[in-house]
Order: C-alpha cells, then sequence, then structure tokens
C-alpha cells in the first residue's frame, strides 16, 4: 500500500498536470491546432464530420482514439505484469513517457501531425489510467472537466454545508486546475523553440520518475 501511495502524492499530482496543460498548448501550438488529451471532442468532430459527407476528414478521428484505446491497454498490462514484483510499474511508465515524448522532438513540424498527435494520445491514456489520486483526492492529470466538477462539490461542502475538511479538498483541486493554466502557458511560451519543445515535458516526467524513486528509498 505504501508502494502504491508514491504515485498518489499531491506533488506527482502536480507535475502530471503541469504535463498534461503543456501537452494541451503543444498539440495546439504546434500539431494542427488539436487537443489529444481527451477524445469526447474527437469522437463528436468524427460523428459531424461523417454526417456532413465529410468521409475522409472523419475517417481520421479513429485513430486518436483507437490509440488512446491501446495506451490504456497497455497501462493496465504494466500493472498487471509488474504490481507484485520489485519494480514500480508506474515508474516504468513514466520513463516509457518520457522516452516517447522525448522522440516526438525529432519529428519536424512539416511530418504529418498524426504521428505526434496519435502518439500523444497513447501517452496520455496510459497517464490517465495509471495516475488517478493526488493527496487522497481522485483527479484527472490530463483534462479538467473532473477536477472542475470536484472543485465545486467541495466548494459547496466548505461553504454551504459548513464540512471544513472540504476546505483543504477544494484548495488542492484549485491547485490541480491552477497547474494546469500554468502548464498550457509554458508550451504556448516555448512552442517559439519549435518540435523540439516537447522535451520540456519529459524534463518534468523525469523529475517525477525523481521525486517517485527517492520517496521510495525513504519508505
Amino acid at each position: 500500500m505504501r508502494r502504491r501511495s508514491n504515485s498518489e502524492m499531491l506533488a506527482i499530482g502536480l507535475l502530471l498536470s503541469l504535463t498534461g496543460g503543456f501537452l494541451e498548448a503543444y498539440t495546439y501550438m504546434l500539431r494542427g491546432s488539436v487537443f489529444c488529451n481527451a477524445q469526447t471532442s474527437n469522437l463528436a468532430l468524427m460523428t459531424l464530420h461523417l454526417v456532413q459527407g465529410n468521409i475522409r476528414q472523419g475517417l481520421y478521428y479513429p485513430i486518436p482514439i483507437v490509440a488512446f484505446f491501446l495506451g490504456t491497454l497497455l497501462a493496465l498490462q504494466l500493472r498487471d505484469r509488474l504490481i507484485n514484483s520489485r519494480i514500480h510499474w508506474e515508474s516504468v511508465l513514466i520513463l516509457i513517457e518520457a522516452a516517447i515524448l522525448f522522440l516526438i522532438g525529432f519529428v519536424p513540424l512539416s511530418a504529418p501531425n498524426a504521428i505526434a498527435n496519435v502518439t500523444i494520445s497513447f501517452i496520455c491514456a496510459m497517464q490517465y489510467e495509471t495516475f488517478r489520486v493526488a493527496g487522497g483526492l481522485p483527479y484527472a492529470s490530463t483534462f479538467i472537466t473532473g477536477n472542475l466538477r470536484m472543485t465545486a462539490e467541495h466548494f459547496y461542502q466548505w461553504t454551504i454545508r459548513r464540512e471544513h475538511q472540504a476546505r483543504r479538498m477544494f484548495f488542492n483541486y484549485v491547485g490541480v486546475i491552477g497547474i494546469f493554466a500554468v502548464g498550457v502557458a509554458l508550451g504556448a511560451v516555448t512552442s517559439s523553440w519549435g518540435a523540439k519543445s516537447i522535451w520540456v515535458s519529459s524534463a518534468v516526467l523525469l523529475v517525477v520518475f525523481g521525486l517517485m524513486e527517492f520517496w521510495k528509498q525513504e519508505d
């Protein structure tokens, strides 16, 4: 149980949310003005294009959706194979993410956007499936919709129901959402570096790996 808690510390959640925001800005600013972290918009756009008769455009969107699906499967496979071993499967996944994002930095902006976008969808699926708790609270590190709902719920519990323990939870969620926005801003600012700006997210993930390993040694 303690081993699992290393990946659930609030600091890890904040850094992963920073990465999630950064990747949103990266794909929007540099890879075709799309968002790859969640698939709701892809499903909607696919359906709209197909209904409008834009078959060729519509058939693009199942690709990132399938990539997200496969990324989830890989995360589950890693968990099942490594959860009872001495290897921390969450740490393995973070290293895989960091390595793949580093490689995306070598994909030129002139290349088809699908190469980077589908890969990032795959990465985000693994991260979303694996890291679900931060500071004892359920959260998503790759988008904010659920986090925003939980922020409102805890604000209501704190201010209306006078449940004072909800105050800490409210501010934790505010922090997760705020750091996501910081990640977006960082991605926008570094977009002038071109494709290799994604190496910033690789560096953040390596920090996450280092923290998880440090806390493991502290146990």
